[in-house]
């Protein structure tokens, strides 16, 4: 595949970095979930109507791309981490790498959007900071008896203490 073919998918962490986005005749969008995350007024939201004026679109992802997408999310323990318009993006991806036709890029400085980018083989762009180099799978403990709590709750039901995040596995990633 050409460079053509390259699609470039804006997180709103690209929008805040404060970095100008030129992308020179590339397909660039973004998901509507976007917008909820910009205040109006501010200069982040005119970023993101410049960006919009000059080609950026913005695309909804079918609910099977979120839906698959939720389930690996919540498999690596970034249920937590990932807002909706994050979620959205990673099934925008997701299903343009599935259609085969384009090679989805996502600009973002979010490690865990990176983290589950790198699972599924989709390629990103890091702004501000490195990229990642280790994914992380994360899991949820009780900070009093130590149990391992698979449901979303922020008390222990065995002993009330609160519930901590923990990293349950680490795989180095090679560049």
């Amino acid at each position: 595949m050409n460079k053509n073919n390259t699609i470039y998918l804006i997180d709103t962490s690209a929008i805040l970095s404060g970095r100008p986005l030129i992308f020179n005749k590339q397909k660039c969008v973004t998901s509507p979930q976007i917008s909820n995350e910009l205040s109006p007024g501010g200069r982040d939201y005119f970023n993101f109507q410049m960006l919009l004026e000059k080609g950026l679109l913005i695309m909804q992802p079918s609910k099977q791309s979120l839906d698959t997408i939720r389930k690996i999310i919540k498999e690596y323990g970034e249920i937590q981490r990932l807002s909706n318009a994050d979620q959205e993006l990673l099934a925008l991806a997701y299903e343009i790498q599935e259609g085969g036709k384009e090679i989805p890029i996502i600009i973002t400085d979010d490690y865990s959007i990176q983290n589950i980018a790198n699972e599924l083989h989709i390629k990103i762009q890091s702004l501000n900071q490195q990229e990642i180099t280790k994914r992380f799978k994360w899991g949820r403990r009780c900070r009093g008896c130590g149990k391992n709590i698979l449901d979303d709750v922020d008390v222990c039901p065995i002993c009330g203490s609160s519930i901590k995040t923990i990293i349950i596995k680490k795989k180095s990633l090679k560049k």
